[in-house]
């Protein structure tokens, strides 16, 4: 089953069981994985009305809004460049917009926020 398969089957049963009750879901959810036919990975977001958004980048959690709004800065740094690369991000680009998310998620929370361990999957 393809990603695209699989997040549209989520998506189709978070409608159907928005239909059937009276209450929201409390889902929300990434669904990653490898376009086969491209030969690239893809990424997609759904919330708990089955709104279903294929996206180039995601966060999640409590402060997603903050991070979204960082990364969308990011991503208008890197669209601007005059010796942009069709493709995705390098990883020594990725390691540093992942160091400046988590230093703008520090001084944004209100609370002590530990330590997070990252895992690079190639």
């Amino acid at each position: 089953m393809s990603t695209k398969a699989i997040a549209n089957l989520c998506r189709t049963l978070i409608a159907r069981e928005l239909r059937n009750r009276k209450e929201l879901l409390a889902v929300e959810l990434l669904v990653a994985g490898s376009d086969t036919t491209a030969h690239k990975p893809i990424l997609y977001w759904l919330d708990n009305v089955g709104s279903l958004v294929e996206v180039p980048y995601a966060a999640h959690g409590v402060h997603f809004s903050s991070i979204y709004s960082f990364m969308d800065r990011f991503a208008m740094k890197l669209d601007s460049r005059s010796d942009k690369e069709d493709g995705p991000i390098v990883r020594s680009a990725a390691f540093q917009l992942l160091c400046a998310c988590w230093a703008n998620l520090q001084r944004r929370s209100a609370s002590k926020i530990g330590s997070v361990r990252t895992k690079c999957i190639t």
